[in-house]
């Protein structure tokens, strides 16, 4: 342990008291935390999808997906193969390409849901932001019981699993790879125009954890779209979706709270 020695005494004795650990870190995270209700979002099962709606979906990813290759191919012709000395402008409609061929990969993904494992999914995120098992509690993350009292809500709107197949002395017999699709949006208790402050080049940069962005807030759609994998079991990527919901919330606290922009 620590020792901190003060200056000696009227009696000459030099006083030590043990250094005790610092509160400051706990209380700025308490201090940069908000709101969350995590749920899943209300949809109807859908176990077996008909031709014409594959083969539309399928057309719509390959349609984005070439488009997203041409304007490539065009705008590094025309400014070069560094994206980051691109104009802001120009580098916007990279962003709007590269977003619609992630959703329309997305919509072909997650073409089957069930809302048990939606719910099921939901359930995991609550314990993983709790602490849960091997999962560290989230400290940006104060979970509520009602989206009525929430700054920030997680929807749960797809999932999927897939198997890594056969390694050398190893049969996967079962699905070991798993996916899953959340929004975050904006709650009662947090005004729309804070939430839209969020930078739009927001994504998780975190060492070990798997997650990307596949939508920023549109007009008709205001929320964030993300998808979050792992392996092993459900409850892992479940745990990836709080590590990003956390890093949000720390990452854009400031623009989201910042001085002047509290609730009214």
């Amino acid at each position: 342990m620590k020792i901190r020695m003060l200056s000696a005494t009227a009696g000459g004795a030099l006083l030590c008291f043990p250094l005790l650990p610092s509160a400051a870190p706990a209380q700025a995270a308490a201090e940069r935390t908000m709101t969350v209700f995590v749920t899943a979002a209300a949809v109807p099962d859908v176990g077996k999808i008909d031709k014409a709606t594959e083969t539309k979906l399928l057309d719509a990813l390959k349609a984005a997906r070439q488009k997203r290759k041409d304007l490539e191919k065009t705008l590094k012709a025309q400014h070069g193969n560094k994206r980051e000395a691109w104009p802001a402008e120009i580098e916007d409609q990279m962003y709007d390409a590269e977003e619609t061929e992630a959703l329309a990969e997305a919509d072909w993904a997650y073409r089957k849901v069930k809302q048990e494992g939606l719910s099921d999914t939901a359930a995991d995120i609550r314990k993983s932001i709790a602490g849960d098992g091997v999962a560290g509690k989230k400290d940006h993350i104060a979970l509520v019981d009602s989206a009525a009292d929430a700054q920030l809500i997680v929807e749960v709107s797809g999932r999927r699993s897939g198997s890594s197949g056969s390694q050398p002395g190893l049969m996967i017999v079962r699905d070991d790879l798993f996916w899953v699709s959340f929004v975050v949006k904006p709650g009662p208790k947090l005004p729309a125009d804070r939430f839209a402050a969020v930078p739009r080049t927001y994504r998780l940069r975190r060492v070990g954890y798997q997650a990307w962005r596949l939508a920023i807030p549109r007009p008709d759609h205001p929320e964030w779209r993300f998808e979050a994998h792992s392996t092993q079991r459900w409850g892992a990527a479940a745990n990836v979706a709080s590590v990003l919901v956390e890093d949000f919330i720390g990452k854009n606290y400031d623009a989201m709270l910042s001085a002047g922009s509290a609730e009214e």
